[in-house]
């Protein structure tokens, strides 16, 4: 196993494309935050990796926790991606990422820094992932999400949580709108290592949601604040506009719509802002 990784090396290193990592997928993205936590020293994984991965609340310990155990996640992905496309040389591009996972998951337990970079973050270890992200970025393209409409949209969402959760809802539908809320809230906080995908994956969990339970729903949103579920399908809305801005894409939460009758003429009028 170990001779497939030195020849893969030496090939990636001979491939030498004119592409540059950006945060257009997922690879490109650890990339960027791995060659980032290169140039740092001292301390310990926690206190380096907030600032390799830009956290909001450096100290907050469960946040960090989060964000590497998203970074192995992420890894897991851009494996998924990459055996998706066919014809390709998989232990080329994909050797080094069992390394790659097990070093977040090993930062978890906020060790020393200069002892974790020596074992995890080695040139030969972190290489890969720019072809990686070339080859995703060939085949899977996103565009990258504006950060300012992206914590606009999160201050409504966040919004919307607090004034569902004060609300007189019914209870099982209370749960589900709060569930999706955040849900959609650990996406966004995901987002900048995972991608757009990831977005995508909780538009889909809130849209079948609200399939599964669209009868419920429609009974609450003629009950009292049933303004809300209205403010919920808004909001399912604008999510659904990003994803298919950045994706190039159709929208996914439109055809969902005649689901739910009530809802129809609020969000079509929304639509048509």
């Amino acid at each position: 196993m170990g001779r497939i990784g030195t020849s893969s090396d030496k090939i990636l290193n001979q491939m030498s494309p004119p592409y540059s990592p950006k945060n257009d997928n997922v690879a490109g993205r650890l990339w960027n935050i791995l060659t980032a936590a290169q140039k740092l020293t001292g301390g310990t994984t926690h206190q380096q990796l907030a600032k390799a991965f830009q956290l909001a609340s450096p100290s907050d310990t469960a946040l960090i926790v989060q964000t590497l155990v998203a970074a192995a996640e992420g890894v897991d992905k851009i494996e998924w991606r990459i055996r998706r496309i066919p014809g390709k040389d998989y232990d080329l591009y994909l050797h080094s990422l069992p390394h790659i996972k097990e070093g977040f998951i090993a930062a978890t337990s906020n060790r020393d820094f200069n002892q974790w970079k020596t074992a995890y973050m080695k040139a030969e270890h972190i290489g890969p992932l720019m072809y990686c992200a070339q080859l995703i970025s060939e085949f899977y393209p996103e565009e990258e999400i504006n950060q300012d409409e992206l914590q606009q949209f999160l201050k409504g969402v966040d919004a919307l949580y607090e004034s569902v959760l004060a609300s007189h809802l019914e209870p099982n539908i209370k749960l589900l709108i709060l569930d999706q809320l955040q849900n959609i809230r650990q996406a966004i906080h995901e987002y900048r290592i995972k991608g757009v995908y990831v977005l995508s994956e909780a538009l889909e969990r809130a849209t079948g949601a609200i399939a599964l339970h669209k009868d419920e729903i429609q009974e609450a949103v003629e009950q009292e604040d049933g303004d809300k579920i209205k403010d919920f399908i808004d909001q399912l809305t604008v999510l659904d506009k990003i994803i298919s801005i950045a994706k190039n894409s159709k929208q996914l939460f439109l055809p969902l719509l005649p689901f739910v009758p009530v809802l129809i003429e609020k969000a079509r009028a929304f639509i048509a802002k």
